[in-house]
């Protein structure tokens, strides 16, 4: 069974934290799990800016860091070419996929050895205009 965790920017710092989320009314929260204390019944809660919310794949790229909706992930094919892909989550197929102007793969059958995360949609969006040239 894969690993559930999410992933959200603070609304006071812009920093992503980690953990498990949770929405109430409009506002979304990441419960960090370092914070938590099963004994007491205590959570830290941090409200994170809502469309930068994105929950990880079960995926860690070449490097060993988790990816996660939103990040913008690098792979290189056979002739040496890089290509950037936004990591999505598509309610449609209830599958992870990776897009970008030109095309789009499945994350899970298409997680090559040689992906790396090289930015987040939300702090890099100029890495998939590139893709598009």
């Amino acid at each position: 069974m894969r690993e559930i965790e999410f992933r959200g920017k603070r609304i006071d710092n812009g920093q992503f934290v980690y953990g498990g989320f949770y929405q109430w009314d409009d506002k979304s929260y990441i419960i960090q799990k370092d914070f938590w204390d099963k004994n007491l019944l205590l959570a830290h809660m941090v409200e994170v800016i809502p469309e930068t919310v994105g929950e990880y794949t079960g995926l860690k790229d070449k490097n060993g860091v988790k990816i996660f909706e939103g990040d913008i992930v690098q792979t290189r094919n056979l002739d040496g070419e890089t290509n950037n892909y936004e990591v999505l989550f598509k309610t449609e197929t209830g599958r992870f996929m990776a897009e970008n102007p030109n095309e789009i793969y499945d994350v899970i059958a298409s997680h090559f050895p040689n992906t790396e995360v090289v930015g987040t949609i939300h702090d890099n969006p100029e890495l998939l205009k590139e893709a598009a040239r």
